[in-house]
């Protein structure tokens, strides 16, 4: 079975995506090409707690991610 994430953004497009681990370090950086709408493939993350960073338009947000196997 697959496991994804959709983003889906309000305003601008998404410039920039990138999730952290609990450690703060980058371990998925994607380009979404300004779209509104992105699936993340979340398959090759262990369980645990993420940080999910969305660049829109100069604008950043942030949410937490908790994946579980």
């Amino acid at each position: 079975a697959s496991s994804a994430l959709t983003i889906q953004s309000r305003g601008n497009g998404m410039d920039r995506l990138t999730v952290f681990d609990a450690a703060t370090r980058p371990v998925v950086q994607k380009t979404p090409n300004g779209s509104n709408l992105f699936q993340l493939d979340i398959n090759s993350l262990s369980p645990g707690v993420y940080i999910v960073r969305v660049d829109c338009g100069g604008e950043i947000l942030t949410e937490k991610l908790v994946v579980a196997k």
